[in-house]
């Protein structure tokens, strides 16, 4: 059975479509230097298409443990999970290991044709991976992130929110969501 970080339920999934999604990321999300890469989430059943998987390599990408080459016609559309050499640590979701990260990636392919998602922790640099309810708030607030879903719930940021939390947000959010444990 696979853990919460591999079937999306702690991870930030933004889409592919800007070129510079990459270090907008680095950037203003995880806080971390440029050249760092980030992976690929795609169903298990496309992946494929947009990579050169050998014998087992599907296995291996399922917990994201191993590096693989983008097919090069498609390095350009997914050029922010594409490392300098042309390959990407994929990860390969399976419907029945985690479905509602393969229901996302199945909706998102019938929007845009392309059902890959960027694929990195929900937390930044220098801090953990989120685990809690408040822990995921706390970070969609400081950081550069416009959307946060936890459970059946969507946060939608302000154009114009202020960069921390305060009193009143955390309170609020203690009191109808944190107590579920849910992120």
């Amino acid at each position: 059975m696979a853990d919460d970080r591999n079937d999306g339920a702690r991870n930030q999934v933004p889409p592919l479509a800007d070129s510079d999604r990459h270090d907008r990321l680095n950037r203003d999300i995880k806080c971390r230097e440029e050249f760092r890469p980030f992976a690929p989430v795609v169903p298990i059943e496309s992946a494929d298409r947009y990579f050169d998987l050998p014998p087992g390599g599907a296995r291996l990408a399922r917990f994201m443990s191993g590096v693989f080459p983008v097919r090069p016609e498609w390095r350009s559309r997914l050029a922010a999970v594409t490392h300098v050499d042309g390959s990407a640590r994929v990860q390969v979701v399976d419907r029945e290991m985690a479905p509602r990260l393969h229901a996302l990636l199945d909706a998102y392919g019938r929007r845009s044709g392309i059902p890959v998602l960027l694929n990195t922790s929900f937390n930044v640099a220098g801090e953990p991976i989120v685990t809690r309810a408040l822990e995921g708030y706390s970070t969609f607030r400081r950081a550069g992130i416009d959307v946060l879903a936890a459970g059946s719930t969507l946060v939608r940021k302000p154009a114009l929110a202020p960069a921390r939390p305060g009193k009143e947000d955390i309170a609020w959010w203690s009191e109808s969501v944190a107590g579920s444990g849910a992120v």
